[in-house]
């Protein structure tokens, strides 16, 4: 009998996952800039819109309308 297996395209649990890791990267290289001395680059706006749509583009946000990165 065929097992049956999660779409884990659809799945939020995996999808969710898959946002936070990519937070954590995003903000662990602006970390690794940011120590460098310069903690104006990259922008800290920049990263937290680079965060809010990694989670708006799987449908976890909603940016309201017209408002969204520069």
């Amino acid at each position: 009998m065929a097992q049956i297996r999660p779409n884990l395209t659809t799945d939020p649990g995996p999808r969710f996952d898959r946002c936070m890791e990519d937070a954590r990267r995003l903000l662990r290289t602006a970390a690794d800039n940011w120590a460098q001395g310069n903690p104006e680059e990259p922008p800290t706006e920049e990263v937290l819109n680079k965060i809010v749509d990694v989670f708006a583009n799987e449908k976890f946000l909603k940016r309201p309308y017209g408002i969204g990165p520069t």
